[in-house]
């Protein structure tokens, strides 16, 4: 999805990037966003992008699941049929065989509540499926906590998804990453300034 104009990541209130006419453009469901929060997409735009290849593919999808409005995100572009992309953890013909299969669904009931909706295939509806969603984020959270040092970067995305309080280690081990992540980009700047200087130096003798 890189440099689509809808995609989540570049379109988040609170960061003072969005013009009048992106705010306009953008998906309602951001507006959920409390101020200055961004969905995961933000932190690492390129695994989005349709032609990133499939193990950025697979690492978007799993920051798609450690978001809170992975939901929202799939549920707009299945309903604008938007066409680039990774939203909501599906591709492109993912997102056309869930639309195609919402409408074969009208007529099927959901075994635990009994509200019509449910796929073909499958016996719960989308309610029921999102708080056993829940339900298995909160036991990845139990599990994340119980590591060493009592947290991790994905326990700390797992507790904005469920919207609790971050603890203490879970943003340890965020603001670490994100160190790690700075100085490696610092690393890669400061290569690639050493190597235009070699051209320019080549190219002068």
């Amino acid at each position: 999805m890189a440099h689509h104009p809808h995609r989540p990541g570049h379109l988040t209130p609170g960061h003072g990037r969005m013009t009048i006419t992106q705010l306009l453009a953008a998906p309602a469901f951001l507006g959920a966003l409390r101020p200055g929060e961004s969905t995961p997409c933000r932190t690492a735009p390129r695994l989005f992008d349709p032609e990133a290849g499939v193990l950025a593919r697979e690492e978007a999808r799993e920051m798609c699941g450690t978001c809170r409005l992975q939901e929202e995100c799939r549920q707009w572009a299945i309903a604008t049929g938007e066409p680039r992309g990774l939203w909501g953890g599906l591709t492109p013909d993912e997102r056309r065989e869930r639309g195609a299969r919402l409408v074969r669904s009208s007529s099927r009931r959901c075994t635990a509540c009994g509200q019509p909706g449910v796929c073909r295939g499958q016996q719960i509806c989308g309610s029921c499926q999102a708080a056993a969603a829940e339900e298995r984020r909160r036991a990845w959270l139990r599990v994340e906590h119980a590591r060493p040092g009592g947290g991790s970067v994905r326990g700390y995305r797992l507790e904005l998804l469920l919207g609790l309080e971050t603890c203490e280690p879970c943003r340890a081990a965020w603001r670490a990453r994100k160190r790690d992540r700075e100085r490696l980009a610092g690393t890669r700047e400061k290569t690639e300034r050493q190597c235009d200087m070699r051209l320019r130096v080549d190219n002068t003798m």
